[in-house]
């Protein structure tokens, strides 16, 4: 559907609301206002992971939310697990980079390919926190190809 929002009888200053967002007319273009976005991360690793093996680096560019069992992050692998598997998600402060503490477990069961998220709580991330993602403590033989997209929320 478009707007004509001259003709609608707006004016510059007012907004206009659609949803969760608000639009604002700064005199020469209408800007989203009034909702966080998205923060996205994404990680492919290839083959089998060995035991503990760091499967992804991510320093926040801003801050943001990861929500409560990771709600709207898909994890998967190629090739299914022989037993149950899991992939610990660690967090940084910028203030001590290589001090991790596990904020987040996703578990593949034997046999399978899709993860299952798990987290105590929404997790917070300050500009310049460090995400580490880890291998199982423990190999399995067979789980591989990794894959994650991660789904935050500005904040």
């Amino acid at each position: 559907m478009a707007i004509d929002f001259p003709s609608a009888g707006l004016t510059v200053g007012q907004i206009f609301t659609s949803g969760a967002l608000a639009w604002q007319w700064d005199g020469t273009k209408w800007t989203a206002t009034g909702a966080a976005g998205r923060y996205i991360v994404g990680c492919y690793v290839p083959g089998v992971p060995t035991a503990n093996q760091t499967l992804l680096y991510h320093r926040a560019a801003k801050p943001i939310t990861l929500p409560t069992n990771l709600a709207g992050t898909l994890a998967g692998g190629g090739v299914a697990a022989t037993g149950s598997t899991a992939i610990v998600l660690q967090q940084a402060t910028a203030a001590s980079p290589m001090t991790f503490s596990t904020v987040a477990t996703i578990t593949f069961a034997a046999a399978g390919t899709t993860g299952t998220m798990s987290t105590q709580a929404a997790i917070n991330f300050a500009q310049g926190d460090v995400l580490r993602v880890r291998g199982p403590a423990t190999a399995d033989a067979t789980f591989a190809d990794f894959h994650l997209s991660l789904v935050g929320q500005e904040t």
